[in-house]
Formats: structure tokens, sequence, C-alpha cells
């Protein structure tokens, strides 16, 4: 199991989208937003042979209150690995922050719906726990 420091994350080559630009994560100070950790999860998955297929569902855009393009769906999980393991259609990963961060309801619902369906769905808090799961994933069973 890859087990990576904050300060190892940090160091990952990739660069994350901040609101105003791009942002290089070896200059975030502070603790990592979901955002960022995400990051570092994408940054993990393109340097890996078999996880560099994970992408992040664009549903993520989706805000509260804003009028949705059409297909956007609420509470869809922020990351999928289309790789096919123990059964499993593939990974569907909900990111939280390490500390803080709430499933809503609609999350719940999509994980129980993408459950039920042949996926695996799990919530990660943080990039080490998404990278954790991930390999565990991709260690089951083939």
């Amino acid at each position: 199991m890859t087990r990576l420091t904050e300060a190892q994350l940090r160091e990952l080559p990739h660069e994350i989208l901040s609101d105003t630009g791009h942002v290089d994560m070896r200059r975030i100070d502070g603790p990592l937003t979901e955002r960022e950790e995400q990051a570092a999860v994408i940054a993990w998955a393109d340097m890996h042979s078999v996880a560099n297929v994970l992408y992040a569902n664009v549903n993520g855009q989706y805000r509260q209150g804003q009028r949705p393009e059409p297909g956007l769906r609420p509470g869809v999980p922020d990351l999928f690995l289309p790789v096919a393991r123990d059964g499993w259609h593939g990974l569907y990963i909900e990111m939280k922050r390490v500390k803080g961060g709430v499933l809503s309801k609609e999350q719940r619902r999509w994980i129980e719906v993408l459950r039920n369906n042949g996926y695996q769905a799990v919530v990660c808090r943080g990039a080490e726990d998404a990278i954790a799961q991930i390999e565990a994933y991709l260690e089951a069973d083939k």
C-alpha cells in the first residue's frame, strides 16, 4: 500500500486549476482542499500503468442553485476508474477533505445506486485514502 506524506503529495508533478488559474501544489500552504487532494490522486494515477485511465466527473462543476447543463446530476461521485475487478464494473470515488466534508443526500443516493448496479463506490478522505482504495481495488481478483 502506498503511504504518502502531505509533503510527498505536494511534490507530485501536477498542476491544478484554481478559480484564478494554475496553482503549483508545492506552493500551497495549509491543509489541502478537496480539489487539491483530488489533483494529487489524478497525478498519482497518471504515473500508474493501470490507474492512468482514472478521470474526474464533470458533475463536480455543478453548484446548488445554478442552472445545470443538461445531463449534469448533483451527487455523482468525483472520480471514476473504468477498470473491472472482482465482479465490479468499475470504481467510483467520492472525494472529501481529510477533515470535514459531509456526504449530501444526493451523494449517498448515488453511491447506493452505483453499488446496486455492479460498481464499487467509496468515499475517500484525502489523496492517501483514495490511492490506498484504488490500489486495493486493482489488487482484487482480476
